[in-house]
C-alpha cells in the first residue's frame, strides 16, 4: 500500500531539501480526449517551457492523475510559502511542516512509480493498471492518511475487519462523493486544478486552512486578513470520509 511509500525520515532527512526544492521545477499536466480510449502526460518545465509528451496512460486514470497533480503542486506551493524565513516567522508549526514534507516525499515517490510505469510507452493499453498508484488512491480514499501507523490502526479496528486495503479496486469508490467532501478548494475546481492559478496570498491562505482542516494540521497564531481557522493547538477537526461514502465499495 502506499503506507510502504511513506518516508523514514531520519534516513532521508539529508535529501529532503533537495527533493522538495525541484518538484515545482519539473511541472507534470495530463490531459484527456473524449472517446480516446488513453490519456497523455505532458511534462513542462515552467515557466516558459512550452509542455513536451511525456508519455500515454489509460484513460481510466485521467481524472485522479488531474487532481493528483494538483494535490502535488499544492503541498509544493504551500510549504515553500509557508516555511520561509526564521523559525519563529515561519507560518507552519514544526510538525505540520514535517507532516507536508513527508506527504511531498511520498507524493514524488508516486511520481517516480508511476513514470517508470510509463515508460512502458506503446505497451501500455487502456485495461494496463498502475498498480502502486491505485494503492495510494485506495489509502487516500479509505484511510485519509498515509503514515504506516495510522494505516496500520485502521486495519486494527473492528469495524474494519473484513476490509482489505490491497484487494479494493479504486474503480468501486464513490470520487463524486470524496471530491464533494473536500470541497471546491481542496478538489481544485475552484483554480481549474492549476496552482498557477492561485493569485493571492490570501487565497493561499484560504487553502491552507482548508488543507489544515482536511488532514488536522495546525499553524502558528498570526494577524491575516482571511482569519485561519486553526492555531497552535486548536485544530478543527477532519473532514474525513463518513461511512456512506463508501456504499459503493465492495467487502
Amino acid at each position: 500500500m502506499s503506507d510502504l511509500l511513506y518516508p523514514e525520515f531520519q534516513s532521508i532527512k539529508q535529501y529532503v531539501p533537495e527533493i522538495i526544492h525541484y518538484i515545482p521545477i519539473l511541472r507534470y499536466s495530463v490531459d484527456h480526449q473524449p472517446n480516446e480510449p488513453m490519456a497523455i502526460v505532458y511534462e513542462a518545465r515552467p515557466p516558459t517551457a512550452t509542455p513536451t509528451v511525456k508519455t500515454k496512460v489509460p484513460g481510466y486514470y485521467y481524472t485522479h492523475l488531474h487532481c493528483f497533480f494538483w494535490r502535488y503542486y499544492l503541498f509544493s506551493l504551500l510549504h515553500m510559502e509557508f516555511n520561509t524565513g526564521t523559525t519563529k516567522k515561519r507560518l507552519l508549526l514544526p510538525t505540520t511542516a514535517g507532516f507536508m514534507q513527508r506527504m511531498l516525499i511520498m507524493m514524488d515517490t508516486v511520481v517516480e512509480q508511476l513514470l517508470g510505469c510509463m515508460e512502458l510507452g506503446d505497451k501500455l493499453m487502456p485495461e494496463s493498471r498502475f498498480h502502486y498508484f491505485d494503492h495510494y488512491l485506495v489509502t487516500e480514499f479509505v484511510v485519509g492518511r498515509h503514515e504506516p501507523d495510522i494505516v496500520e490502526d485502521w486495519r486494527k479496528e473492528l469495524e474494519n475487519y473484513n476490509f482489505d486495503l490491497e484487494r479494493i479496486d479504486p474503480e468501486l469508490l464513490d470520487w463524486a462523493e470524496y471530491n464533494r467532501l473536500l470541497g471546491n478548494l481542496l478538489n481544485g475546481t475552484t483554480y481549474g486544478g492549476s496552482v498557477d492559478k492561485i493569485g493571492t496570498r490570501e487565497s493561499r491562505l484560504q487553502l491552507l486552512d482548508a488543507l489544515g482542516q482536511w488532514y488536522k494540521m495546525s499553524v502558528r497564531k498570526k494577524k491575516v486578513k482571511t482569519p485561519v481557522a486553526f492555531y497552535g493547538n486548536s485544530i478543527l477537526e477532519a473532514c474525513f470520509l463518513e461511512k456512506s461514502a463508501l456504499s459503493k465499495q465492495i467487502t
